[in-house]
Order: C-alpha cells, then structure tokens, then sequence
C-alpha cells in the first residue's frame, strides 16, 4: 500500500493570491480628462484631489464653481472601476460605476448635454 508524504508537493494546492488593490488616480487619467472636457466643456475645469495619494479623485466643476452653470462632478477607482458622483445645489449623487474611463467620460458628456457653454457635437432636435 502506497503513502504520499504530506510534503509531497505535486498534491499541494497553491492559495490564489490577493487580488492587488487598485492603482489610485494619478497625472496619467488627469490629462485624459482635461484634454476631453476641454473640448465638450471648454469652460470647465478638471483637477485631482484628495486627502492621500491612494483616494485620490477627479473633480469636474465648471470654472465659476457656480450650480446655475452645472452639475460638478466626482471620479474615483472602486474595486469595479471607476465610480461617478454628481454634487449639484450641495447634493451628491451616485451616477453609475463605469468599467473604463472613456465610459466615465461618455457618462459626463451625457449630463452636460443640456448646460450652457458645453459643446456637443451630436445633434439633439427638440419639437
């Protein structure tokens, strides 16, 4: 009758590692989003906040950071992607949570189709 040695190691099993944490937002997605809202939104402003470099988010707010203008908005990593908030008349609201950045930014040039000074090239007809 044949034994295996508990350190036989074609029978050991290697525990799946931790899933890494997601890399925080940094320069690289601030330039992506400045060069895209600079052209559906050349009024407003894209910066990159936070209280450590691991929760670090992109805030796009118009240029006179007034609400009669617009909604700001919030872009932070979760563990999914990308997740998107809404602050307009000091209300925060959850729009979504995005696979990718192109999708956060769709998501952006979406709620600014109808604000004033936000450029869109796709055509809307209202009767």
């Amino acid at each position: 009758m044949a034994y295996k040695r508990s350190g036989d190691s074609a029978n050991q099993k290697t525990a799946p590692s931790p899933k890494a944490p997601p890399q925080p937002l940094g320069s690289l997605e601030l330039s992506l989003f400045r060069s895209v809202i600079g052209v559906i939104a050349p009024d407003w402003t894209v910066e990159l906040h936070g209280f450590c470099a691991g929760e670090a988010s992109l805030i796009v707010c118009p240029d006179n950071g007034e609400d009669l203008t617009g909604p700001s908005f919030a872009v932070t990593r979760d563990s999914y992607g990308f997740k998107l908030d809404r602050v307009h008349w000091d209300a925060m609201t959850e729009v979504g949570l995005y696979a990718t950045l192109p999708d956060v930014l769709a998501a952006i040039r979406r709620e600014l189709a109808f604000c004033s000074g936000v450029a869109n090239s796709a055509t809307v007809t209202i009767h």
